[in-house]
């Protein structure tokens, strides 16, 4: 969900009451604490686009968390956490959507790990 920021500059944006972070959309990585993992931006700023395509279930999911990427909805990728985009109850990092994989939001990003 939007905050303050977003409310002001978008008609009709529903927002976070109270709260403002200075940016309408997403912010840049790392402007925030870290969490209890170090881990910056894992919920709230963009969703998650991963490899993974969608199954109904983890029966048969890898173990060594690769991507899951045999059978399973190939035209359909897992999409996890939440985003400024989205209502607070989906701004968690167990939140999963399941596109289709040829769609493109404002609100969906990738993290890179090494």
């Amino acid at each position: 969900m939007a905050d303050e920021t977003a409310k002001e500059k978008i008609s009709g944006q529903n927002g976070f009451k109270e709260y403002n972070d200075g940016y309408v959309f997403t912010a840049p990585v790392a402007q925030f604490e870290p969490n209890d993992f170090g881990l910056h931006d894992m919920s709230g700023n963009v969703c998650e686009w991963c490899q993974d395509v969608r199954h109904e279930n983890y029966k048969g999911a890898p173990k060594d968390g690769s991507a899951w990427t045999a059978e399973g909805d190939q035209k359909s990728r897992v999409v996890r956490g939440g985003s400024w985009n989205d209502l607070d109850n989906s701004c968690r990092v167990a939140n999963r959507t399941y596109p289709n994989a040829d769609i493109r939001l404002s609100f969906i990003g990738f993290r890179l790990a090494r």
